[in-house]
């Protein structure tokens, strides 16, 4: 079985690799994954949701799971804001 793991995030998500070190682990272990990424320097939630691009790697394929990663101050936000 091969999972489809799609990354959403920013630098935090791109630093060091972290949807190829998960793919490389995943190699390790036995697993079959298919990675991809949407990582754009202090993105937030609220700027992914505005972003086509994000979209289009979101319908791109039926995704197992979606690892979303919010911006590091995004909890301090006003509500409306996030």
């Amino acid at each position: 079985m091969n999972l489809k793991v799609l990354f959403v995030g920013n630098s935090y998500t791109a630093a060091n690799d972290l949807p190829g070190t998960f793919a490389q682990i995943a190699t390790a272990m036995g697993d079959q994954v298919t990675v991809d990424s949407k990582s754009n320097g202090g993105f937030t939630f609220q700027m992914h949701s505005q972003d086509p691009i994000t979209y289009q790697k979101i319908n791109a394929q039926a995704w197992d799971y979606v690892v979303i990663q919010g911006q590091s101050q995004e909890p301090s936000f006003p509500f409306g804001q996030v």
